[in-house]
């Protein structure tokens, strides 16, 4: 996925408000930025995948690429399942080493992974996790038959996308930040492990916000908000940029 992120030499050297440059996200959630001013720097996104596979859904989507936007819909959703699973059975006394022994034979077996998601919801909320026969027949069509989704087909599976996410976060976050915070650590430890020696790195949460006129932020509600937000993150992150053909050593606000 490209990205418009900080480069972290100027942010440490503080020489302009901000610079960012162009960037592809790795599956691990590394990115490599690259400076318009000739630097190289790392970005580690500390943030959890399926928001980051859902950011993946918006870039798809402003592109005109809806089949495509939707199966990064439906990846996200597959993937939050995952984050439940190892955040859940981590919470009930599991080593995370434990944890990785029980998913790696699931790791490939979409199925087995929802079975197990579905029991532990069930054992941790006392209700069943019901998945829409409407979604459950779209997302297939899409990603099985290479059905072509209208805008609006799109649309009604971002928002149900979406809503899955936000619930999900919410039970997830109930199990205690320790726990989901040392699953998020193993992600940001893989991330750390593929920079290259010397090279300068940033932290950086990519969780989408909306602004109010006193710039006040709080959490999107909608998968609308979302996109709006991460269109206008990456406009205000690509502004910063020196303009073409302007001087490498400047940046125009």
């Amino acid at each position: 996925m490209k990205l418009w992120l900080p480069c972290s030499h100027c942010v440490d050297a503080a020489t302009a408000p901000l610079i960012a440059g162009p960037a592809t996200l790795k599956d691990s959630g590394l990115a490599i930025v690259d400076c318009p001013k000739g630097h190289q720097s790392a970005v580690m996104f500390d943030e959890r995948k399926y928001w980051v596979l859902l950011m993946s859904a918006c870039n798809a989507y402003c592109d005109g690429h809806f089949r495509e936007s939707v199966s990064s819909m439906a990846a996200a959703i597959e993937r939050a399942y995952e984050f439940y699973v190892r955040c859940s059975m981590h919470s009930k006394g599991l080593s995370l080493d434990q944890v990785e022994e029980f998913w790696k034979p699931l790791s490939h077996m979409s199925e087995r992974q929802f079975g197990a998601f579905c029991a532990l919801y069930y054992l941790d909320t006392k209700s069943r996790f019901e998945m829409p026969g409407k979604q459950i027949e779209f997302r297939n069509r899409v990603i099985h038959q290479g059905y072509l989704p209208s805008e609006a087909e799109l649309l009604e599976y971002g928002r149900f996308a979406f809503n899955v996410l936000r619930s999900l976060t919410k039970t997830v976050d109930g199990f205690g930040r320790q726990f989901v915070r040392s699953v998020q650590d193993l992600y940001l430890a893989k991330q750390k492990s593929e920079i290259p020696d010397g090279m300068p790195y940033l932290t950086f949460n990519g969780f989408q916000v909306r602004v109010d006129q006193e710039n006040n932020a709080t959490p999107v509600e909608s998968f609308e908000e979302f996109v709006v937000s991460f269109v206008n993150g990456q406009n205000w992150m690509e502004g910063w940029a020196p303009p073409k053909g302007g001087s490498q050593d400047t940046a125009s606000a």
